[in-house]
């Protein structure tokens, strides 16, 4: 059970380090309206920053917003991204913290927060629900070549995912800001990688879990 213990804990460091990277993403977001000051937006959808080196390298930004002042808009996505950090960083493994981040990110996604962040924080919810699921449900060994092979892929996606997130995040500000370097094409490309990548860790940390749970019926087994 320690180790099955352990599998749902590098799940939940998944989880809680993606939607931390979600909410710092919003919050850049946020920044850039802010800076905009008060004014109407000409629809639903706006770009963050107007000027400088993440209008020209990072696309400016872009997302949406529901609320008809950019500056209130930049306001509440600084307070929602926010949340969203709070929140994952020490409550994820409430019994609905995968459902709160999600309610969170989908309201950072409506009051500013771009796209990229609010997706994040949702692939992060999915991945904090299985690690709660994996954590309270029933156990059980993973049965057949097909789960045992799925379960020994969670290593290798458990880091891929940590790095394709820094990326999104820490590398993208750095190319774009630091090293003046336009990468909105490989933003793009690493939130699709990551929206294929996180999917897989979820269902790879949940089978290698139960991979390494004994259950009742193998501990009799055992004796």
């Amino acid at each position: 059970m320690t180790r099955a213990r352990g599998r749902v804990t590098t799940m939940a460091v998944l989880a809680a380090a993606g939607g931390v990277m979600a909410g710092i993403g919003g919050a850049v977001h946020g920044v850039g309206e802010v800076l905009q000051g008060s004014g109407r937006p000409d629809g639903l959808f706006i770009d963050s920053w107007a000027t400088g080196r993440i209008a020209s390298n990072l696309g400016g930004e872009p997302g949406l917003t529901v609320v008809p002042d950019v500056l209130v808009s930049g306001v509440l996505t600084l307070l929602a991204s926010a949340a969203v950090v709070w929140w994952s960083a020490g409550h994820l493994d409430h019994r609905y913290g995968g459902r709160v981040l999600a309610v969170l990110s989908l309201a950072l996604l409506l009051v500013g927060g771009g796209v990229g962040p609010p997706v994040m924080g949702l692939l992060a919810a999915l991945v904090a629900g299985a690690a709660n699921r994996a954590r309270r449900g029933p156990a059980r060994r993973a049965q057949g070549p097909a789960d045992r092979a799925l379960a020994a892929t969670w290593p290798t996606l458990f880091w891929l995912c940590l790095a394709d997130y820094a990326l999104l995040v820490v590398g993208s500000l750095a190319a774009g800001v630091v090293l003046d370097v336009d990468i909105s094409d490989v933003f793009v490309y690493g939130l699709f990688l990551t929206l294929v990548l996180m999917p897989l860790a979820a269902l790879a940390g949940t089978a290698r879990v139960a991979a390494t749970t004994r259950t009742p019926d193998t501990v009799r087994s055992a004796g």
